[in-house]
């Protein structure tokens, strides 16, 4: 994801530089500087000299609903995406930065919109991306403006890197009869990703907190089209949230046993996850100047690298 946002600052006219890299990460274009930086783990004044040089910063880190932490899942995801993301805005605010553009999560847009679902009480990871937005906004000072752009599921390869659908992928390769939820959701390239994050540096404001997409899908239409790509012609059946609840207590007593926690409660997600989680595409493309990607040919670069 950085390279792509990288690439597009790039393309922009901005000079860029990265910091806090994955050593398996592929290279960088070599037009982009490199710096050995974590502002983690660097003291206070070491952070102020490299921020100092710089007019907007964006914060790719912190951990997602994958994760799952040994420990108490919400220490876990309040230590990786609120406490990080504070510090680092107390850091810009006192380096002189312009603009600090953080990636989060479209969790925290429908913990607004469906109060009754009680999100932020139910989902550790959920409540901590609401937190990182509400905390790091008002942590900014000296001009500072915090901008949090909510992300939805992303498609997109790059090469030397296994994406993230792979399971998803093999699941509908193997399988004669697709099983899966009802409902559907919104989607976004990775380069439409990035497009939205130079719009939020040249047009956004402080305190906007944006859910960006390209298109609204149903999961059916996401599978049938996976499975396109695959030239595999496979069969959908939509299960209702109702009967699948059952099933999930199953699932909380599997990571029980294990000792770990989802940051996201299966008995209680399920019901999200079985709506219609869509978001504004003609909003977020206008707001912030990009033009929705056609995600069929994004569909086709994710499918092929995930049978590599």
């Amino acid at each position: 994801m950085g390279r792509y946002i990288a690439g597009e600052l790039i393309a922009g006219g901005y000079n860029v530089s990265v910091c806090d890299i994955k050593t398996e990460a592929p290279a960088f274009d070599t037009r982009i500087s490199i710096i050995n930086y974590n502002f983690v783990t660097a003291s206070d004044d070491d952070s102020l000299n490299v921020l100092r040089n710089f007019q907007s910063v964006v914060f790719c880190g912190g951990r997602d609903d994958r994760s799952m932490p040994d420990g108490d899942a919400w220490d876990y995801f309040y230590n990786a995406n609120v406490v990080t993301t504070c510090k680092l805005t107390r850091l810009a605010s006192d380096a002189g930065v312009d603009k600090l553009i953080i990636l989060g999560s479209y969790f925290a847009h429908f913990d607004r919109k469906f109060p009754k679902m009680k999100l932020s009480q139910r989902h550790p990871y959920i409540r901590s991306r609401v937190e990182q937005e509400k905390q790091s906004i008002s942590e900014a000072r000296s001009g500072l403006q915090v901008i949090i752009l909510e992300i939805p599921y992303v498609f997109g390869s790059l090469e030397g890197v296994v994406p993230l659908w792979k399971s998803l992928v093999n699941y509908i390769y193997k399988t004669p009869v697709v099983m899966y939820t009802t409902g559907g959701t919104a989607f976004i390239s990775v380069r439409n990703l990035a497009q939205a994050v130079v719009g939020a540096i040249t047009y956004a404001r402080h305190g906007d907190c944006i859910p960006v997409a390209g298109k609204n899908m149903t999961w059916k239409e996401m599978i049938k089209l996976i499975a396109s790509k695959l030239e595999k012609k496979r069969p959908v059946l939509p299960i209702a949230w109702w009967i699948i609840k059952p099933l999930t207590l199953f699932v909380k007593l599997h990571f029980k046993i294990k000792g770990i926690q989802s940051g996201l409660d299966p008995y209680h997600f399920i019901a999200l996850q079985s709506r219609n989680t869509y978001l504004d595409v003609e909003f977020c493309t206008n707001y912030l100047k990009f033009r929705p990607e056609n995600l069929d040919s994004v569909f086709d670069d994710t499918v092929k690298a995930c049978l590599q």
